[in-house]
């Protein structure tokens, strides 16, 4: 399963952990299977917050996506129109599982460890050649069969 790093607002992904956001909306997506996610959150936390696993994306006209935001208690069909507009098709990406990390790697300690990191602007292949020591010291999993699988972090 591949991994991502993905970039976030508080705002969703907060909404994500705690369940009221079922999807995440993207306009362009480039995996069609799904993928172990990495959640960065952007300004103003600025650190690795959480981890999950998506499903396979749906990818679909602006009235599917609206039909699947209208399931949410989080965001609005106004909201994800204005953000796709201009777009003839975008995706959504069903949230199979999410955890907050207890201790988020920050902006300065990603920096510190890993020369030229950069956030990525919307998300990016996750190299876990270059985390390994960071998501080393996190405490991932409650039992030896999670999701996330501890070989690939």
């Amino acid at each position: 399963m591949k991994t991502i790093l993905m970039s976030i607002r508080e705002g969703p992904f907060n909404a994500l952990v705690n369940g009221s956001k079922l999807h995440e909306f993207r306009r362009k997506y480039f995996l069609e299977e799904p993928c172990q996610v990495v959640f960065y959150v952007s300004s103003p936390v600025k650190a690795i917050c959480g981890v999950g696993i998506f499903d396979k994306p749906i990818v679909g006209n602006i009235n599917r996506l609206a039909d699947i935001i209208n399931s949410h208690n989080y965001s609005s069909e106004k909201s994800l129109r204005s953000y796709m507009e201009g777009l003839e098709i975008g995706c959504a990406i069903p949230m199979l599982k999410v955890k907050r990390i207890n201790e988020p790697i920050t902006l300065g300690e990603l920096r510190e460890n890993i020369i030229g990191f950069r956030p990525p602007q919307s998300y990016c292949s996750f190299s876990f050649d270059k985390f390994k020591s960071l998501i080393d010291r996190l405490s991932l999993y409650e039992a030896r069969d999670e999701s996330i699988q501890r070989t690939i972090f």
